[in-house]
């Protein structure tokens, strides 16, 4: 979870307002930041993006919160009422334990129970979510200005409600990102590499207003970007300046708590060791594992899925192979490290929406290790985390199992609970991404990307 604030809010606004040269400028420099520098960022968007469709229309953000309050309360009394029901209807079986046959069907309704305890915790757990990020949002919303809330939160009519207030997941992470700590040098130097073509170390206000850069703009948008800019039609725009658009209107908005950042943080920086960590063995291969044939254009790729160690992930991974959820999706994002796939929206490789997809929300699969029992997808199509079953049902937080080369895991954008379907292979020793390395400690105990 990651609490949305004014300066956040007004980030949003200031990227809408700005000019179409520097939201895309701004949009390929966060395409260009790793995972870790647009952490708090994507957790926020995750937050926002209550329909899981990679788009965030904050006129209606509200809205959906209510809407998934409510249903979270509704599953949470069905939880309880299940529960009650429960401990009503099998009072009194303990008083017969010594009996073999009764012994058997007790600890078969102690672990149903303890099922069902499991998933009411997981309501819960949402509804509290829903309530605080509510209240949150409400008490951000009070701190604006009656101006400001208008620009931000006015719906601009029934057909295209809020259309100009909506933002894709790249234009979120372009308008939110801590520019004043992630913008170095070589960043710049690549994001204006972009769009001068010629290498000349300039780039023409004449091809911007000729659409070569930009496709075809509107007098309006050329008017907006060389009055942004300070230039002329025939001007040029070198790198010192290019850089200057990107810093400006930051100074002080990315501390939120006001602190200045120096001394402190150094001293700290000098006097921390790295911890150590030791990665884990992988579990030994079985025959009755399943398998899985990922058919790609340059070859197929066989996995086996440690089932015992890991039912919950197994069974929705197996599940969506065989509801041909991956078919004709792409492997997306390919690096010297991992290989990522299994985005709906990788079928399209030209969609703005890739990364951001999951499975369907709201849904259940068998799991393949216990019988007769389901799993249930989250609002946004996740799954619970897990580390591993004990033979009662219970979560033993002792099980690792290290991301060596070769392994395959699932993917999530750093929050609990919110692997899906997308999925790495890991090409060399992912050991930072274990969910035990002192790196991830800090703040989840879950694998997450960098």
């Amino acid at each position: 979870h990651e609490p949305i604030t004014k300066a956040t809010l007004c980030r949003l606004l200031r990227f809408r307002g700005s000019s179409r040269f520097k939201r895309a400028a701004l949009c390929v420099v966060a395409s260009l930041l790793s995972e870790m520098q647009t952490a708090s960022s994507r957790r926020l968007f995750n937050s926002l993006d209550l329909l899981g469709d990679g788009l965030i229309e904050l006129p209606h953000s509200q809205a959906h919160m209510q809407a998934s309050l409510a249903t979270a309360t509704e599953m949470v009394s069905t939880l309880q009422s299940k529960l009650q029901s429960f401990e009503y209807d099998n009072a009194g079986t303990k008083t017969t334990l010594d009996d073999k046959q009764k012994r058997a069907k007790a600890m078969k309704l102690q672990k149903d129970k303890a099922f069902l305890e499991k998933k009411l915790t997981a309501a819960s757990k949402l509804q509290a979510d829903l309530q605080r990020e509510i209240g949150e949002f409400e008490a951000v919303r009070k701190d604006l200005d009656a101006e400001t809330d208008k620009a931000i939160f006015a719906d601009k009519g029934e057909d295209k409600a809020g259309t100009s207030h909506s933002f894709t997941y790249l234009e979120f992470l372009a308008a939110t990102f801590p520019r004043q700590k992630c913008l170095p040098e070589n960043v710049c130097t690549a994001a204006f590499a972009a769009f001068d073509k010629n290498g000349t170390g300039s780039i023409s206000m004449a091809e911007l207003a000729s659409g070569k850069l930009l496709g075809n703009l509107r007098a309006e948008e050329v008017a907006d970007t060389l009055r942004e800019l300070g230039k002329g039609a025939d001007d040029v725009i070198n790198f010192e300046e290019f850089k200057a658009m990107m810093q400006d209107d930051e100074a002080g908005a990315d501390d939120a708590r006001g602190a200045k950042p120096g001394a402190k943080g150094k001293t700290a920086a000098r006097s921390k060791r790295p911890a150590k960590h030791s990665p884990s063995a992988l579990p030994p291969s079985k025959k009755e594992n399943p398998r899985v044939t990922v058919q790609t254009s340059m070859g197929n790729i066989t996995l086996e899925l440690f089932e015992d160690e890991m039912p919950i992930a197994v069974s929705n991974f197996v599940s969506l192979v065989k509801e041909g959820f991956y078919k004709g999706t792409h492997l997306h994002r390919l690096r010297a490290d991992f290989i990522q796939g299994g985005c709906p929206h990788s079928t399209d490789p030209s969609s703005d929406k890739i990364g951001t997809g999951h499975a369907p929300p709201n849904t259940t699969f068998k799991n393949l290790k216990y019988d007769n029992e389901f799993e249930t997808r989250g609002r946004t199509g996740s799954i619970m985390d897990e580390f591993g079953y004990n033979k009662t049902g219970g979560f033993r937080i002792s099980s690792k199992i290290s991301n060596y080369a070769g392994t395959i895991s699932m993917a999530n954008p750093g929050l609990d609970n919110s692997c899906s379907s997308q999925f790495c292979l890991n090409v060399v020793d992912n050991f930072e991404l274990d969910w035990w390395h002192p790196k991830n400690r800090a703040e989840s105990y879950h694998p997450r990307d960098k």
